[in-house]
């Protein structure tokens, strides 16, 4: 009996193992969750065990640094900061294991599945990751920004960090800005961003800088601008900010009040990776009926 029960155990061992990510990633995203007050269905879970096999699958995983596709149970509306699931990212290398929120969850509207979901915040409501690009990336010339704007409007509403006193930017805007344009600015410093007509526009937008003269923006996988302009950008001292720009002051600015679906911080993404990605991620958010 015993020598069945270690057989048993071992097939299960290696079964586990050729699930790349389920214990690690997911495993680990609802033990955060449950940590902060929250939980996830097995429905969900079993979603997310997907899209971290895609993203292995797609050879990627190294440069996905976090990942959070805003998904869980809901949470119930009050003066605490804490909002369960949704401030845990599914792939977390660098950063905090909860998003920081300084605001009560009353001041934000979440909504799992369906048509509707996604996570938005009242004017002045943010989320810190806690990743800070100056201490996390090897330089200024290899990044990206992945957000999932569910919300068609035109808003002065960024996501991302400064370098205290410096305009050295990782931020992109979620989608359109007020004037209409969709910035992407994946480190860049004064002229290496890329300004995409998009007025009203809502998807996934992945700005991606792979090189010092290569800064590529991709709507829903596929190119739509690029900027070959090397300008000398350096790393970011500040937090990224989900909903805010955690800008040069240092404040928070630049709210957004959009749903947005996911989103995702890492290295430069080649255009069949961004494409790859986009797809997996989509994929997912497919699952929640978004």
């Amino acid at each position: 009996m015993k020598a069945a029960l270690v057989i048993l155990l071992i097939a299960f061992n290696a079964q586990a193992a050729m699930r790349p990510g389920f214990s690690t990633e997911v495993n680990r995203w609802s033990y955060a969750a449950t940590t902060n007050a929250g939980s996830i269905s097995a429905r969900t879970l079993a979603d997310a065990t997907v899209l971290i096999r895609d993203i292995y699958s797609l050879g990627i995983r190294a440069k996905i640094y976090r990942n959070n596709q805003f998904a869980g149970d809901a949470f119930t509306a009050s003066s605490s900061t804490v909002m369960g699931a949704v401030q845990a990212p599914i792939i977390n290398d660098y950063g905090l294991a909860v998003e920081d929120s300084t605001a009560a969850n009353s001041t934000w509207t979440y909504v799992e599945r369906g048509s509707s979901g996604g996570l938005s915040s009242s004017a002045g409501s943010y989320l810190s990751t806690g990743l800070v690009p100056s201490t996390v990336y090897a330089s200024a010339t290899n990044g990206h920004i992945l957000l999932y704007v569910r919300t068609a409007a035109n808003q002065a509403g960024f996501c991302g960090c400064q370098k205290t006193g410096v305009n050295s930017t990782f931020a992109l805007t979620v989608g359109p800005y007020v004037d209409g344009n969709t910035y992407a600015e994946p480190f860049i410093t004064a002229t290496s961003y890329i300004a995409y007509s998009d007025s009203n526009g809502t998807g996934m937008y992945l700005a991606s800088r792979t090189s010092a003269t290569l800064n590529t923006l991709y709507k829903n996988g596929t190119s739509v601008g690029t900027n070959t302009t090397d300008d000398g950008p350096t790393l970011p001292d500040l937090s990224f900010t989900m909903f805010g720009l955690h800008d040069t002051i240092p404040v928070i600015g630049q709210f957004s009040t959009k749903v947005v679906g996911c989103y995702s911080i890492g290295i430069g993404l080649t255009a069949a990776e961004a494409a790859g990605y986009t797809t997996a991620c989509q994929k997912f958010q497919t699952s929640l009926g978004r």
